[in-house]
């Protein structure tokens, strides 16, 4: 599969496939006297991806109209066969690789629930076949994606929780773009990586998946301990004790212990 197969290679130009032969001839530059496009892509040879040839295999099997590639039945965990094959290809497509690509470009801080999508005008073949392979190999190759997405926390503008350690993948689950099924198996993959990532990732978190021996919030300082705002506040403001604050009063102050 080409990485850029969406342009001319002569001229960099979008395709022109109005008038076509084949998906290697495009009309964009010559023509025949009958109109019918002369460039073959097939004399510009590009960049293929070769590190995972099965994974694009998989990804445009699903909605190959082909008879023989059509009747394909992949093999999946049993966590995605109640899905079809239309609702897999968007929870790769629209969901996983635009995530993917959201969090590997550097033009763009995805700090709210849209996850930039708006930015994702096309999916790159690696982006998507990277999400195949999620998808083949589930759950644990989308635990690698989370994974290898928490490297990445602090060039993000998010202060905590989903946004900072995840980026745009911490966030698929709100994609209404995809399948309520996909959302909610997405939604598990990801509660579970900060279930199974306590302290490892040393980033403050929200609520339940944040370690109390590490980090606590005023709010749950002041019912385990008895003291009043008054106290808290002056806690806050001593040589040695570390605080954060995700935003400007009157966002939540978390202490932080110091080891």
């Amino acid at each position: 599969m080409a990485d850029n197969d969406d342009e001319l290679p002569s001229l960099r130009s979008s395709l022109g496939l109005v008038i076509t032969k084949g998906v290697a001839l495009c009309n964009h530059c010559t023509v025949d006297d009958a109109g019918a496009p002369l460039l073959d892509l097939r004399d510009f040879p590009q960049p293929l991806i070769e590190e995972d040839l099965e994974a694009p295999d998989f990804v445009t099997a699903l909605v190959d109209p082909d008879p023989v590639r059509s009747s394909f039945q992949p093999t999946l965990h049993d966590d995605l066969t109640g899905m079809d094959r239309s609702e897999l290809f968007k929870m790769m497509m629209t969901g996983i690789a635009t995530a993917i690509m959201a969090n590997g470009d550097p033009r763009t801080q995805p700090s709210d629930t849209r996850t930039n999508r708006g930015m994702t005008r096309f999916i790159d073949a690696g982006p998507l076949a990277r999400a195949g392979r999620a998808l083949m190999n589930w759950p644990s190759s989308f635990a690698d994606l989370l994974v290898e997405a928490s490297d990445g926390k602090d060039r993000r503008d998010a202060q905590w929780g989903r946004l900072k350690e995840l980026g745009a993948l911490g966030v698929l689950p709100r994609n209404d773009f995809m399948p309520a099924s996909a959302k909610a198996l997405l939604a598990a993959q990801v509660d579970r990586f900060f279930v199974m990532t306590p302290v490892a990732r040393n980033a403050v978190r929200k609520g339940g998946t944040r370690d109390p021996e590490l980090y606590i919030g005023a709010r749950e300082l002041k019912k385990a301990t008895g003291v009043d705002n008054r106290l808290v506040t002056a806690l806050s403001l001593c040589d040695g004790i570390v605080t954060y604050r995700t935003a400007p009063p009157p966002a939540p102050l978390v202490f932080v212990a110091t080891r």
